[in-house]
């Protein structure tokens, strides 16, 4: 049996205790003051649920022990200074700081960094402890024993607060939960959500920081990294070298908790990715006495630290996790399960669910925020909850503009030729008929009716043909959990569909309305969007204007969305898309950036990009708006328009089709700019150009 020995005995020690039990291995927490022979340190593997600890007979004996992972990062870790040192040598995004050595360096501290200084100790400090927030009358706040044992930081202008845990292993492999966002109160954490799949660019961004300190450290185990939520991307906030309060959830909505992930990963056991399949809430509870009524809501799961209770000390709250499921707040008894918990009422719930509600792909989340309020989990307490939602009836999607925002996966079960016309930037086509078989149950359906259109459509699609094709719908929903079945309005297609997959053993949902209702809801969106104010960016091309409008948060790419650059030579090497699938494409990157954005930044376009054209809602209001001219040097703009419309296609068509084919593709580019110049020109003009 493997052995665990843990520096320090709180609940994430008896937490990894838990979870070793079906792995075989024995965990054994230990105190700071515990007497070195009474521990069976010599035989086990050695890790921590504490960053930083004092000295003692124990910890002394520890520190020297060979099985000690992680025995050196734990120190960088611990002080705030080697963090940001470790941050800025690796070329991360962290807030902007300085050390703070004496009052003296306040002028320069503002000048620096602005109006807002966030002082925090070196070490220790959490929940809030040891941090102030600072203006410049306000310095004489922050103690004198202070200076020269803080760090002072960039008030940061941010719009939420993620955290990031993953794992890697002794062969340098590496595992991530999906982000979870999290909810501070008093700067104490007091709700964590995550979902299955996170914002896609802050997930690669996280990742690739997360993956850069572990490397660089040769760090073994779980690892946590909190992150505010920017325009420009994530900043790093701190780290934490061991299990999370913002992983708890992972207990009940993850295959493989962070837990068993850590134990793991140090005792080099396989490290696969762990599964996550629904939406999981955990709520921390925080200075009050058990109560069992608690459990009378049927999705909370209970996880007790049985710790003394102090007013603000923490238990562990309860992790809600969901998939497709109906709102727990709707359950039959919530309301006299909190009367009789003598629930404190607080908001946590409610700024929960409004989390939820943009992402949750049609739950039920209805309920009015007085609804809320009266079923808000306790503020205080030695415990958290999880909320279990599977096994809940599955509900089909109605909440158009939030699944096309978050780029929720639809399976399109419409002929190809359908999906080649008009289709979502999420949608994969995985027809339940191809063009043939739906052409001929149309026209059946013309001269026999509708029973008689069934009928042959299951002729048409049956035995093997109809078994390759739910073998291929089952891997998509295995591929994509959070995803809905889609056809054209939502009818026969999209429901057979679900009927044969549920008939497989999988429930999955589907778009009320089907592709319709997606389409009106991306027309709408658009010509509610952009009547927000617009900034038009024009100038002579070669100007850069694209990459100024690439390089803003406000800036909408429509030549990218038309994969066309909008000149004679502006072809690229993809295939326009039809008009209204770039008009969907357009709909969901306004509906992306619309939470965080109050105007929009063009580029200054024609009529028509390429084949496209622009919505006459988006043409009108850009005709409205102001333009901003950029210029460039002559030889600027030459140089930029020969890298990119010449020397960059030559190497990307030779990258996609090989040397000779790539030759032949380059030459017929450059041959369809040519004669796109010659139109325009005439040829008498065109011919007497030198």
């Amino acid at each position: 049996m493997k052995q665990v020995c843990v520096l320090g005995n709180g609940q994430l020690g008896r937490m990894l205790r838990q979870a070793g039990e079906p792995l075989g291995i024995a965990v054994w927490p230990v105190g700071l003051e515990a007497d070195p022979e009474a521990v069976p340190f010599q035989q086990s593997v050695i890790t921590a649920e504490i960053e930083r600890w004092p000295e003692t007979a124990l910890t002394r004996e520890l520190a020297r022990h060979p099985a000690f992972v992680n025995r050196d990062v734990f120190p960088i870790i611990a002080d705030r200074l080697t963090q940001k040192q470790l941050f800025d040598k690796l070329g991360l995004a962290t807030a902007p700081w300085q050390l703070l050595a004496d009052k003296s360096e306040w002028p320069t501290v503002f000048a620096r960094l602005g109006e807002l200084a966030i002082v925090k100790r070196r070490v220790g400090g959490y929940d809030g402890r040891g941090q102030w927030r600072l203006r410049a009358d306000e310095t004489a706040q922050l103690p004198e024993d202070n200076y020269g044992e803080c760090i002072v930081e960039q008030g940061i202008n941010f719009s939420g607060e993620v955290s990031l845990v993953g794992a890697r292993a002794h062969d340098g492999s590496t595992v991530f939960y999906p982000l979870t966002r999290n909810l501070h109160q008093d700067g104490i954490l007091r709700a964590s959500v995550a979902f299955p799949q996170a914002n896609a660019r802050q997930q690669e961004q996280a990742e690739s920081m997360l993956t850069a300190i572990m490397n660089e450290l040769n760090y073994v185990g779980v690892m946590a990294m909190e992150c505010f939520v920017t325009a420009e991307g994530l900043l790093i906030n701190e780290l934490a070298p061991r299990v999370h309060n913002s992983g708890h959830w992972t207990q009940n909505g993850a295959s493989i908790s962070q837990f068993e992930l850590h134990l793991r990963a140090i005792t080099d056991l396989p490290l696969p990715p762990p599964v996550v399949n629904s939406p999981s809430v955990m709520i921390n509870l925080i200075g009050t006495d058990l109560n069992y009524d608690w459990l009378k809501l049927p999705l909370v799961h209970l996880h007790w630290y049985d710790k003394e209770v102090r007013p603000g000390r923490k238990s562990r709250p309860p992790e809600p996790h969901r998939q497709r499921y109906r709102s727990p707040e709707r359950d039959a008894g919530s309301d006299q399960a909190a009367a009789a918990a003598g629930v404190h009422q607080r908001p946590v719930l409610g700024a929960i669910a409004a989390q939820l509600s943009p992402a949750c792909r049609g739950f039920d989340l209805s309920p009015s925020p007085a609804h809320l309020e009266a079923r808000t989990i306790p503020p205080c307490c030695k415990a958290h909850f999880c909320f279990d939602f599977r096994g809940y009836p599955m509900t089909n999607g109605m909440d158009y503009r939030a699944i096309l925002a978050s780029d929720t996966p639809l399976i399109d079960v419409r002929a190809p030729v359908e999906f080649s016309q008009s289709a979502m930037p999420a949608a994969i086509n995985l027809p339940l008929m191809n063009d043939e078989e739906r052409a001929a149950v149309g026209t059946c359906y013309k001269r026999q009716g509708p029973e008689a259109a069934l009928a042959i459509g299951h002729k048409l699609v049956d035995g093997d043909l109809r078994a390759s094709r739910i073998q291929a719908w089952l891997e998509a929903c295995a591929r994509y959990p959070h995803g809905y079945l889609c056809c054209a309005r939502g009818g026969q297609r999209s429901h057979i569909v679900q009927q044969w997959l549920k008939d497989a053993g999988v429930e999955y949902p589907l778009i009320v309305g089907g592709y319709k209702a997606l389409r009106q809801a991306a027309i709408q969106a658009t010509d509610e969007l952009v009547q927000r104010p617009i900034v038009l960016i024009g100038g002579c091309t070669g100007n850069g204007k694209t990459q100024l409008v690439c390089s803003r948060p406000d800036g909408i790419d429509l030549e990218g969305l038309a994969h066309h650059r909008g000149s004679s030579f502006g072809r690229t090497l993809q295939d326009q898309h039809p008009q209204a699938t770039f008009e969907n494409h357009l709909a969901v990157s306004l509906l992306k950036k619309a939470e965080q954005q109050a105007r929009w930044v063009l580029e200054d376009e024609g009529h028509m990009i390429g084949a496209n054209h622009l919505p006459e809602c988006l043409r009108l209001r850009m005709a409205q708006s102001p333009l901003a001219v950029v210029e460039d040097p002559f030889d600027v703009r030459l140089e930029r328009l020969r890298e990119e419309y010449f020397d960059r296609m030559y190497r990307d068509f030779i990258a996609a089709y090989g040397e000779e084919k790539g030759w032949q593709a380059y030459g017929e580019y450059l041959h369809h700019g040519l004669f796109a110049i010659r139109s325009r020109l005439g040829a008498a003009a065109f011919c007497s150009v030198d």
